[in-house]
């Protein structure tokens, strides 16, 4: 014999309990006290049980919840820590551009020796500007914005902040890529972030595998592809290792938030879920495979975007194609707080047929507006007493028509990208050939 009853919790029917009776010894009618008593005390159990449930429930997500805060808040560090090294990075690096181009335009011509160091030292600082601008990316705080990504590209600025790290780790990374440029809709910084936890994952299996090799195993091969699907109109990006694996068990629950089969205090069982959520935000899907003590592979499929990339590809080819031999004339005040990045930037802008004056912040600059006429004004945004952003408010609310160039080195490049108060916007560190480029196309676009 067996009577039950439901478990409700909050309202919301949880489960059933259930009491089974010997039949020898309870054959009784409906009436009998005996049984009514024993409903009675089953009543009195499930709605005790339902509140003991709802009680570990509660402080279950309340746990859940402090994690997920913490994680947030973690990650909100990180983004702040980032932009601030990105643009203590770059002010240093423009310098070093700067005058290294001014090197190579004096002794290049007349001595290879020279000109074969300056490359060395070239190619230096574009390892570091490219490090640099992956943090930037990766720690970008607008991270609701859809834009056009070059898949390849993404890719290439996630590796270079962890490539070096993981060699340490005799961990090597080869990409085979789809012989086309691969483009798809998202969140530049959320794609990375994807990518960022797919590669750890990869790393931190490698090295759980060496670590059970009874001749303790090092290194180990972390391989990257891209190819168009079978449909043509997808991209798939997979992300393999020769790793510890993963049994079927593990495989199924992967993406489920927090569930993670490291050790305490070693992971947080969010990433995964995340990034899951991040590809379906972009309308595509995150699979796994993985044979235990052979490897796993990761496969991303996002829907492939063909017409903007496009657009975007005959753009870079003319900029790039365009050579530098149209003189600009007129007047400009270059507005920054590092007195180095104004000297550099004072020939350089002569040389192009321009009367250059300087200010080292924002109310010094604005003194000189108003006693003269520029046709441009190129400002840093981060300066003390008066910043660039608060410079460039003042003089539109005032109605002048300079052109404003910002050089920013940091994530407030973001904030005037998106702003309509500027005409151009160059990234610390820039080159000679950038500057004239940016100068060129604010008087095309508008002739003063």
């Amino acid at each position: 014999v067996m009577i039950s009853e439901e478990v409700f919790i909050g309202g919301e029917k949880k489960g059933t309990v259930q009491i089974f009776f010997d039949e020898t010894t309870e054959q009784c009618n409906p009436t009998d006290i005996k049984r009514y008593e024993n409903f009675k005390r089953l009543k009195e159990f499930s709605m005790r049980l339902g509140e003991i449930l709802s009680n570990i429930m509660q402080r279950e997500e309340g746990q859940k919840l402090q994690r997920q805060l913490f994680i947030a808040s973690k990650m909100a560090s990180i983004g702040e820590l980032s932009a601030g090294v990105g643009h203590e990075i770059n002010n240093p690096l423009s310098i070093i551009y700067g005058y290294l181009e001014i090197l190579g335009d004096r002794y290049k011509k007349d001595h290879p020796d020279i000109s074969d160091l300056l490359d060395k030292v070239d190619k230096a600082l574009f390892r570091i500007k490219k490090i640099v601008d992956g943090l930037r990316s990766f720690a970008r705080s607008d991270m609701e914005r859809m834009e056009y990504l070059s898949i390849h590209k993404t890719i290439s600025k996630s590796l270079c902040l962890i490539e070096a790290l993981y060699l340490q780790d005799g961990i090597t990374i080869s990409t085979h890529f789809n012989a086309e440029e691969l483009y798809t809709r998202g969140n530049s910084g959320k794609f990375q972030q994807v990518l960022m936890n797919l590669f750890s994952n990869a790393k931190d299996a490698i090295k759980e595998a060496n670590a059970n090799q009874e001749k303790q195993k090092h290194g180990g091969t972390i391989s990257i592809s891209t190819l168009k699907g079978e449909d043509q109109h997808h991209c798939i990006i997979k992300i393999s290792d020769n790793g510890v694996g993963m049994p079927k068990e593990v495989q199924e629950r992967i993406f489920d938030p927090f569930f993670t089969t490291k050790p305490l205090g070693e992971g947080t069982g969010l990433g995964l879920g995340i990034s899951l959520a991040i590809i379906k935000e972009m309308h595509g899907d995150v699979s796994v495979h993985s044979l235990e003590g052979v490897g796993t592979t990761f496969t991303i499929e996002v829907p492939e975007i063909y017409a903007r990339a496009d657009a975007t590809i005959l753009q870079e080819q003319h900029t790039h194609n365009k050579s530098i031999t149209k003189e600009i004339t007129g007047h400009v005040l270059i507005v920054d707080d590092e007195m180095e990045i104004r000297e550099i930037l004072k020939p350089q802008l002569r040389s192009i047929g321009l009367i250059v004056e300087e200010a080292e912040n924002g109310e010094i600059a604005l003194e000189k507006i108003k006693k003269q006429a520029f046709n441009f004004i190129i400002t840093d945004l981060k300066m003390p007493t008066m910043g660039g952003d608060e410079l460039i408010k003042k003089l539109k609310a005032f109605g002048r028509r300079e052109k404003i160039i910002v050089i920013a080195g940091g994530m407030q490049v973001e904030q005037a990208l998106d702003s309509k108060l500027v005409d151009g916007v160059l990234r610390k560190p820039f080159t000679f050939k950038e500057l004239y480029k940016t100068i060129s196309q604010c008087c095309e676009a508008c002739p003063y």
